[in-house]
């Protein structure tokens, strides 16, 4: 079977969409690390904004649930019914089974919870790979 290219080894444009503004720039400085060019957005609204104005598509949206104006989960909600096919993490400091409800048949990739930041880098690794794995 064909191996499909190391994650690691192509460069991927990461959203990261969180209000924290220490989180937004050591979660940059971690995923830019890693190799990975990261944007980054304030809220859910922002978010949007920057994915429906995007001339090339991110290859990963990594956002967090709780934020004002909009959370990351309603973000989502609106980009159902649009060209919208980019992979979504969710890493929030909230157990993602408060919001399984909400996120039902949402299209979330997976579920980080924050401070786990091997876990992250492994679950990004995972889900590109897997993205481009069904092209």
């Amino acid at each position: 079977p064909m191996n499909p290219m190391n994650p690691a080894e192509r460069r991927i444009r990461v959203l990261y969409v969180e209000d924290d503004p220490g989180l937004r720039e050591l979660i940059s400085d971690v995923l830019g690390g890693e190799g990975h060019e990261v944007e980054t957005a304030v809220d859910g609204h922002d978010g949007l904004t920057r994915i429906l104005s995007a001339e090339a598509n991110y290859d990963l949206v990594l956002t967090d649930i709780r934020m004002p104006i909009m959370t990351g989960l309603e973000m989502v909600r609106k980009l159902e019914g649009t060209a919208f096919c980019t992979p979504v993490i969710l890493f929030s400091a909230y157990d993602a089974d408060l919001y399984a409800a909400e996120s039902a048949g949402l299209r979330i990739a997976a579920n980080v919870p924050k401070g786990n930041m091997q876990k992250l880098i492994d679950t990004i690794a995972a889900v590109v790979a897997k993205a481009q794995a069904n092209g």
